[in-house]
């Protein structure tokens, strides 16, 4: 996990952004499912010719005619991975410093 800063992203990103999706009356974020969620992310990041809604199409197909690589379905709802990326928080207004050191509001 070197290449992430992981002290915000557990300590400040998952907790805003749990704390959001519980607001949205959704569920909790846990560590684990933000995992999955951004490895979720660099699959479709790196998918050509997919669109993020075959990733979960649930209808039979057949391999030999269109090999595809992974049904996202048993990892995570859709609702869900969409629920995420809406409520993702990344900042707030209390973060920033202005020049005189006081936080914005």
């Amino acid at each position: 996990m070197k290449m992430f800063p992981v002290y915000w992203i557990f300590y400040y990103c998952v907790k805003k952004t749990s704390y959001a999706t519980v607001k949205a009356r959704g569920e909790a974020l846990y560590h684990s499912k933000f995992l999955q969620y951004i490895g979720i992310w660099l699959l479709l990041g790196t998918s050509v010719g997919w669109t993020h809604a075959d990733h979960w199409n649930t209808s039979p197909h057949s391999q030999q005619e269109h090999p595809y690589l992974y049904k996202l379905s048993p990892l995570m709802r859709r609702k869900r991975f969409e629920e995420i990326t809406r409520e993702l928080k990344f900042t707030s207004s209390d973060c920033f410093v202005t020049d005189s050191g006081k936080g914005m509001k």
